[in-house]
């Protein structure tokens, strides 16, 4: 382990040197962003095992707190004085804190072998079956907001309703989250909740929701169907996540991608509602 947490230090020496040998304000670098994830995956890995050998949860607190917020920077664009100063107080905690604790626990504690390059621990364990690789980069450095909404409310019980934010639909999403609501489930509307600060939101929403309610309701003119409806659709199917389709009477044609789909036909949004109480009832047979 303490070899481990040396090797991370190392990995930030060499990001440090690598931005110094780049030209301009700004860090427009490919490889030195996908270091910096990779550090970030490196860094997930490595903490429950400091956690379990009882390093002072204050000083983890610490390290991962810089740790998101430099994640979080390789997601722009940003100047390279961001990131030095980020990444400068990141190694103070890890040369000054995190090795001076580890060493004194080591004294008592027999050395645990750990790779800091080995990447077998998901970003958010707290998400079933969420590995890595279906988290996009850009929420890396959100994984604390995201834990801390999933202690708020339960994976297990959390739906989320993929609808267009128009004026016009506020009775219907209304009516919508009560019928899911009043079967115990808890429906998440992306704009209702921030758990990042940027267009990522809705993403971050979406993985912390075991269900699904996608609303294909009539679009604004010349708008066929809601771009942002059809791939958070598509990304809680990748996500094997059980999904319902709800479709206006109005609405002729449903996406490419989901025509093999069954959907729910509605015109009012009580039958919407009536709807998803049905899906609701259908899938607890199944399950």
């Amino acid at each position: 382990m303490l070899e481990a947490l040396r090797t991370l230090r190392r990995e930030l020496d060499s990001l440090l040197e690598s931005l110094k040998g780049t030209a301009g304000v700004f860090v427009v670098s490919n490889s030195i962003r996908e270091r910096i994830q990779q550090f970030y995956l490196s860094w997930s890995n490595l903490r429950p095992r400091l956690e379990s050998a009882q390093v002072p949860r204050a000083v983890l607190n610490r390290a991962e707190s810089l740790t998101e917020e430099i994640v979080r920077l390789s997601t722009g664009r940003n100047r390279k004085e961001r990131y030095r100063r980020k990444l400068g107080a990141l190694r103070g905690v890890l040369g000054k804190e995190l090795l001076l604790e580890i060493a004194r626990l080591q004294r008592s504690v027999p050395a645990e072998k750990v790779s800091a390059h080995v990447i077998e621990r998901s970003v958010l364990p707290e998400i079933p079956g969420l590995t890595n690789d279906l988290i996009p980069n850009a929420l890396y450095g959100w994984a604390n907001a995201i834990r801390t909404f999933l202690r708020k409310n339960s994976y297990d019980h959390n739906a989320f309703v993929m609808v267009a934010y128009r004026p016009a639909l506020k009775n219907l999403i209304s009516d919508v989250k009560q019928a899911l609501t009043d079967l115990g489930l808890n429906p998440v509307v992306a704009r209702d909740h921030n758990l990042t600060d940027d267009l990522y939101n809705p993403l971050a929403c979406l993985l912390c929701c075991r269900y699904g309610v996608a609303i294909f309701d009539e679009g604004e003119s010349k708008q066929l169907h809601n771009a942002n409806i059809v791939y958070e659709l598509a990304m809680m199917q990748t996500l094997k996540r059980p999904c319902m389709i709800l479709k206006h009477q109005n609405v002729k044609t449903m996406p490419s991608d989901f025509l093999h789909k069954l959907y729910e036909p509605y015109s009012t949004s009580k039958e919407a509602a009536d709807a998803v109480k049905g899906w609701w009832q259908r899938l607890e047979r199944l399950q």
